[in-house]
């Protein structure tokens, strides 16, 4: 059986709408959503697995309620893996024209001095 972890991967991973669909789905069966509006902190927001859910169904009920919003505003091109070598953490692209490659700053300084290095070398 997948993990929440891999179905996050797959949906990033797709290349289709209806694979994205088919991925999404399969993280949503997952989930036992049963949203409720609380103001505990003093903002009214949504919490999607109720209070007694264990961890594990409220991590995996979270994500995939959150990725799903994500998938449906921002649609599912804008998710992406890490291009660094060794990363592999999925990322959502915020930047204007889609040209994200990398997840954090971290992994596209490694990347471009990995670069200038092997091409100092040759």
């Amino acid at each position: 059986m997948a993990t929440t972890g891999d179905l996050v991967r797959e949906v990033a991973v797709a290349d289709s709408q209806a694979q994205v669909m088919d991925r999404l789905n399969a993280l949503l069966a997952l989930a036992s959503p049963k949203p409720y509006a609380t103001d505990h902190d003093g903002e009214l927001h949504l919490h999607y697995a109720a209070p007694e859910a264990g961890a594990l169904e409220q991590l995996t009920t979270t994500v995939a309620m959150g990725l799903s919003q994500v998938v449906v505003q921002h649609g599912w091109q804008r998710l992406g893996v890490c291009a660094a070598e060794g990363c592999g953490n999925v990322y959502l692209d915020t930047s204007r024209n889609a040209s994200r490659r990398y997840c954090s700053n971290t992994c596209s300084s490694r990347s471009t001095v990995a670069a200038y290095r092997a091409r100092k070398k040759s």
